[in-house]
């Protein structure tokens, strides 16, 4: 009875050993599937398959081994890459060091320190976690909350996949309004080595310009803005928005909203 429950151990021990032997002779998948997000990083929920990444007709700009296409359609676009900072800011409000950390990103000019304009981010997670102590997504890294979200969709990129959403970030109720939408990707690489957060403005044609109904120069925006002390009626607002925003054609968005789409699947998240 002893000798059978040492080979029944041996057997265990021996199975376990060469499962390990080849997770770790595995570098590729032959299946890639939906990258879990590293430990300590938040989940992205997933909203339906993600889509096959597609590289755009268009000029492709590269830094170190990080690329991404611009779409052809998008010819007032010029993005360049280089080394930027990634930083936790709440950290410094709350009387702390701002710690950053070298990552790599694709944006119109490096003074745009806060991607007004727009940008790609690729960071490493694993030096976010070792120099930062944690890693989150904008706006949460920055102390803000998401106030508005619509348009939610799994997208792919070259080696990695998240989502894409529009959303609008601040500290308390605000009615949706294009200026401050802005169109968001976040998700990881396949090895999960990387992380991608993707920024830029858009604008949609149903929306108001200003949060203040007097300062709105959009004649085509579904509904004047609620004023900024009625939160119910700007929530019941807000959800009008969502849902009006859902059924609008890509076209109906300032830049199209192909072309950001495009972009993001063109990425390549690398060193």
């Amino acid at each position: 009875m002893r000798r059978r429950l040492w080979l029944w151990l041996g057997l265990a021990v021996a199975l376990l050993a060469c499962e390990f032997n080849f997770q770790m002779g595995s570098t590729t998948a032959a299946n890639p599937v939906t990258p879990m997000p590293p430990t300590n990083t938040p989940a992205i929920e997933a909203v339906g398959p993600p889509t096959v990444a597609l590289v755009p007709t268009g000029r492709t700009v590269t830094f170190g081994q990080s690329s991404v296409t611009i779409p052809a359609g998008w010819q007032s676009l010029n993005l360049q890459g280089f080394q930027a900072q990634f930083g936790y800011a709440l950290d410094a409000l709350m009387g702390g060091n701002l710690t950053t950390i070298a990552i790599t990103r694709f944006a119109t000019s490096p003074q745009d320190e806060f991607c007004e304009w727009g940008c790609v981010d690729i960071i490493p997670v694993a030096q976010a976690q070792q120099v930062l102590g944690r890693f989150l997504f904008p706006p949460e890294e920055q102390g803000a909350t998401v106030l508005f979200q619509a348009r939610r969709r799994n997208l792919s990129f070259q080696n990695g996949s998240g989502e894409r959403t529009l959303e609008m970030h601040g500290q308390g109720p605000m009615p949706v309004h294009n200026g401050q939408l802005r169109y968001i990707f976040r998700g990881y690489s396949a090895n999960n080595q990387y992380a991608v957060f993707v920024t830029f403005p858009i604008q949609a044609a149903i929306l108001p310009s200003s949060m203040d109904p007097a300062a709105n120069t959009n004649p085509q925006a579904f509904a004047p803005p609620p004023p900024l002390d009625d939160v119910s009626a700007i929530e019941a607002f807000n959800q009008q928005a969502a849902s009006l925003l859902d059924t609008l054609s890509p076209s109906d968005f300032t830049p199209d909203l192909d072309w950001l789409d495009a972009l993001v699947q063109s990425i390549y998240a690398g060193p």
